[in-house]
């Protein structure tokens, strides 16, 4: 099932797999994301508890930084900035292969320009072992003058807050690649992939965002046990506890950056559903 919007519900048989919602306000965002038998693995704040209703601005799946030139594109207090759109998102379908095309440009509280951002949103239908994937890659430029992303915990190129069942305070579970469990190791930790599962209704679900081997700069990742999963590479000082660390990214005009990311919906734990092979796999898709 595929629906052209906005918003735009994008799947495959007559399940849907994500919601993606261009003009949204402040910034776009999928808003649910669900598993192949359609259960929601993303936050629906509406119907969250009342100590997981935190956090206004972490919608589902999103994006953003807090320091673009010193303004915030993250968050959703008195003088953030914003993402429009400036042309209208695009949905094509080939086969088992479903993609958006979105191109906006990040804004000041005031409207000034920052940058301008290619988005490109690519599912695939359901493997043999239900698990599926969303692919996201950022093209930024810098159209108005240079950038620089600041070094700040407060950013992610692709960010997901989980159901609230799933969150490792009431029981989920968070792995890294690297083999560190739980948020107290993983918090700021670099690794090539990170896994939030957790059980809903007697179902064992999770979500993982893969690293892009090419990203000009590798993963690391902010999250929480309250149900954040964010890969930020910008956050050393931040992560590190180390004030002289400094994970700024400049961006110069007539030099784009292109960040790419996977983000894998599956059953199971991360062992019980082979992330790690799934991250191989990927990989091997890469080099071929």
């Amino acid at each position: 099932m595929t629906e052209a919007g906005p918003p735009f519900f994008v799947g495959f048989g007559e399940q849907t797999f994500f919601e993606y919602r261009p003009d949204a306000e402040p910034r776009p965002y999928i808003g649910a994301l669900y598993s192949s038998d359609g259960i929601r693995v993303t936050r629906d704040i509406a119907t969250a508890p009342a100590d997981s209703d935190d956090h206004l601005h972490h919608k589902g799946v999103w994006w953003g930084h807090r320091d673009v030139n010193g303004a915030d594109v993250w968050t959703e207090f008195v003088g953030h900035g914003r993402i429009v759109s400036i042309a209208p998102a695009e949905l094509t379908v080939h086969g088992d292969v479903a993609q958006i095309v979105h191109s906006t440009r990040w804004v000041d509280a005031d409207g000034t320009p920052l940058l301008d951002d290619m988005r490109v949103l690519r599912a695939s239908a359901p493997r043999r072992d239900g698990s599926q994937t969303l692919d996201i890659e950022s093209t930024m430029h810098a159209a108005y003058g240079p950038v620089v992303l600041g070094d700040t915990k407060e950013a992610a190129l692709v960010a997901v807050r989980v159901a609230p069942a799933i969150e490792e305070r009431r029981g989920g579970r968070i792995e890294l690649s690297s083999g560190a469990v739980g948020s107290a190791d993983s918090w700021g930790a670099g690794s090539d992939w990170c896994d939030y599962s957790g059980t809903i209704d007697g179902v064992t679900v999770g979500a993982a965002i893969f690293d892009h081997p090419d990203n000009p700069l590798a993963a690391r990742w902010h999250v929480r046990d309250y149900g954040l999963m964010a890969v930020n590479p910008f956050g050393l000082s931040d992560f590190t506890g180390d004030s002289t660390a400094r994970g700024a990214l400049p961006l110069e005009p007539g030099s784009p950056l292109v960040f790419r990311y996977r983000v894998l919906v599956h059953h199971g734990d991360a062992h019980a559903a082979d992330v790690a092979g799934h991250h191989s796999r990927y990989l091997d898709e890469l080099w071929r």
